[in-house]
């Protein structure tokens, strides 16, 4: 029987999108959930929200007690200090002794400090992150990324279980 897998993430651009596709073709039931802002900001308005640590905004109604799932995927780009949609998606979650999995995407730098942040904030929430991958935004539809997301969608779902 193959896992349950749910897949949760936000993406502006597409970029963490296409990341979190190609978890989904990985196993082949995932209920797939993309965290969606209450409302939609200009760009200059996303980043200075982003420059505040922990900043968060409103978002729409999303499943967030994911404690019935096998596993978890959680997916966020990486942008200055925080990133406000995902942020709140992380307050609302719960995700108690999970095996979950954490995908950031990103362009610039500082994303291994801000992807242990969330790996701590998770755990202290009683989460069992398993895996984290961190994929350039260059690097995304590449070989070496498509092998990257193998050996993170494995490390939190053991490849003996049927996906």
């Amino acid at each position: 029987m193959p896992p349950n897998v749910c897949i949760a993430y936000y993406s502006r651009t597409g970029t963490t999108r296409s990341i979190a596709e190609t978890v989904a073709e990985r196993f082949s039931e995932a209920t797939v959930n993309r965290i969606r802002p209450a409302e939609e900001r200009r760009y200059a308005d996303w980043l200075l929200r982003s420059a505040v640590p922990g900043s968060s905004v409103p978002i729409e109604p999303i499943q967030t007690d994911l404690r019935e799932y096998d596993a978890v995927f959680l997916g966020t780009p990486k942008w200055t200090l925080s990133c406000p949609p995902f942020t709140e998606f992380l307050r609302q979650a719960s995700l108690e002794g999970c095996p979950t999995g954490v995908f950031l995407t990103y362009g610039g730098f500082d994303e291994e400090r801000y992807l242990r942040r969330i790996v701590s904030t998770l755990r202290e929430d009683g989460a069992d992150v398993r895996a984290t991958l961190r994929v350039q935004r260059d690097a995304i539809d590449t070989p070496d990324c498509d092998a990257g997301v193998s050996r993170f969608c494995d490390a939190v779902v053991p490849s003996d279980t049927d996906h």
